[in-house]
């Protein structure tokens, strides 16, 4: 089970289904670890993961995506 964004890297990681090594974990807003290449295939076995992924893996640590807010 997935929890979400939580301090929880355990509930927090995606395994492959080919080999059950460790491929997404994060903890918190926190990206830890990212072994898939850039077609979504498990760097460790080439098992094909189920999802949408694009090119280069995203850069370790915190995803901040600034936005803009207006106040009316």
């Amino acid at each position: 089970m997935y929890t979400g964004n939580v301090h929880d890297s355990q509930s927090g990681t995606t395994c492959c289904p080919g080999c059950d090594k460790p491929l997404i974990e994060c903890d918190w807003h926190r990206l830890q670890r990212y072994e898939l290449d850039a077609q979504g295939h498990c760097r460790h076995c080439d098992t094909a993961i189920a999802g949408r992924f694009g090119g280069e893996a995203p850069p370790p640590g915190a995803r901040h995506i600034p936005i803009r807010v207006v106040m009316k």
